[in-house]
């Protein structure tokens, strides 16, 4: 990732935050995460990895877990999944709503897209700000949104 894409990621994150703030609404960054290496007596190093996703959010008793990117696109293809944080997010998923929060920089909109629909994106396929949940544009998008879907397992344990 580039310098300015990880810029950009940043800002969307802090304005994530605010518009969390602005509802009231519940919020723990999920903090980078790292490893520690033994460099066999010469002492160690910290080697960044990935976290599961970015925040837990919540309000009045009902609660999410969302990762957030921004994409300057119209479309956000499948090689852009991270297959690790999918599988996460899938297990928080069978019990609240989880996924993405997308800030597609091209139409200026913000659309959340629920594990579910990451986990039906297939090699070669691609997801338009028009297939998940619209929160609004990025001045406004309303992340409370998320709280009111349903999650419901089907009778073999997988969402439906």
């Amino acid at each position: 990732m580039g310098k300015l894409s990880k810029e950009v990621g940043t800002t969307f994150e802090k304005l994530f935050e605010v518009h969390c703030r602005q509802r009231q609404m519940a919020f723990i960054k999920i903090p980078d995460g790292c490893r520690r290496v033994s460099l066999g007596g010469l002492g160690v190093k910290l080697i960044p990895v990935k976290t599961p996703f970015d925040f837990f959010i919540c309000k009045n008793g009902k609660s999410a877990t969302v990762d957030c990117k921004t994409i300057d696109a119209a479309l956000f293809k499948y090689s852009l999944c991270d297959q690790d944080q999918v599988n996460a997010l899938t297990v928080t998923g069978e019990h609240i709503p989880s996924g993405y929060i997308i800030w597609f920089r091209e139409t200026n909109r913000v659309v959340f897209f629920s594990v579910v629909l990451l986990r039906m994106l297939q090699q070669r396929t691609s997801l338009r700000d028009t297939d998940g949940l619209l929160l609004g544009d990025i001045d406004r998008f309303n992340p409370e949104l998320i709280l009111n879907l349903t999650v419901k397992p089907n009778t073999q344990g997988t969402l439906i």
